[in-house]
């Protein structure tokens, strides 16, 4: 905004009348030298940011770092200081938690897709997502002797399953993402919808709620070792609060809500697929070397 020559050192500049109404900043600003003490950043909320739309993000997915992740290997451009197997990870902020303590999350939505990859001897490379009754799933066969799909073409089909969630950090950050399950880890997605098949919640009113929205309660996610005598890698942990009716509060429920509003209506989409030759960080078989197996932002 343009501004008049101000009189002294001093004084503050006087906008000048461009039919813009003053901020409460500028306000303040014409009783007072400029200083943090006056300046109340929630009457700025939003400010600068006012057309960006749910779907100008990326969900980023949250991931566990395996033996064999370039986030861990300090020869690798994509190294991250600190990180190591098991952490989990924020594909789009680049950070990092330990994976033993692991995070607070909020289910929010559970999707599955058939995911095509060319083969990583081929280059490797996401190609397109289909929904489960996308005809072109029904094209795909196992070759004898192997248990992944392969399309016509050749190129692998992966049977993947998500779960949009909202983390909260141990410093009270909170951040949306997307969890992934593939191969060994199938079964952890299954049990957790178990889980929250089981939860009931007790209204005000003193009825029982049989079928309570899924983020309607907190559950903890971090990772364990696992091992087969295929190898070792580090797979996914996930467990209810010890609270057993560790009830979201109602701020956090209207997050929840709004960001599955978002997820289902497609306005918010997560972030590119990662490449297929760091896929063991879904956790599972498919991060062992050579064995070839089947990351608070709200519009």
């Amino acid at each position: 905004m343009a501004t008049a020559k101000a009189k002294t050192g001093t004084d503050v500049a006087a906008p000048l009348d461009d039919g813009i109404p003053l901020s409460p900043l500028e306000v303040a600003q014409q009783s007072t030298a400029l200083s943090t003490d006056v300046v109340d950043l929630s009457q700025l909320a939003g400010m600068g940011s006012e057309e960006v739309r749910a779907q100008d993000f990326s969900i980023p997915f949250l991931r566990i770092l395996q033996k064999g992740s370039p986030e861990v290997d300090e020869s690798e451009g994509k190294y991250v200081p600190g990180a190591k197997a098991g952490d989990l990870f924020n594909t789009v902020t680049q950070v990092f938690y330990n994976g033993k303590t692991g995070l607070k999350v909020i289910p929010c939505l559970f999707h599955r897709e058939y995911i095509e990859w060319i083969h990583r001897d081929e280059g490797g490379g996401f190609v397109a997502a289909y929904q489960a009754d996308d005809p072109i799933v029904a094209t795909a066969k196992a070759p004898e002797g192997e248990r992944d799909l392969k399309l016509p073409n050749g190129h692998q089909l992966i049977d993947t399953y998500y779960e949009y969630v909202l983390c909260e950090t141990p410093e009270g950050d909170v951040f949306p993402a997307v969890m992934s399950f593939t191969s060994t880890q199938v079964k952890k997605i299954r049990r957790w919808n178990s889980m929250m098949g089981q939860k009931r919640l007790v209204l005000p009113d003193g009825k029982v709620l049989s079928n309570p929205p899924v983020f309607a309660f907190y559950y903890e996610v971090g990772s364990v070792p696992e091992k087969n005598d295929q190898g070792s890698w580090h797979g996914w942990h996930i467990v209810a609060t010890e609270k057993p009716n560790d009830r979201v509060p109602d701020q956090m429920l209207c997050e929840a809500l709004q960001f599955y509003r978002q997820v289902k209506s497609g306005e918010a989409k997560r972030a590119p697929e990662h490449d297929q030759n760091d896929r063991g960080a879904d956790g599972g078989e498919e991060s062992i070397p050579g064995f070839e197996s089947a990351q608070r932002t709200f519009g």
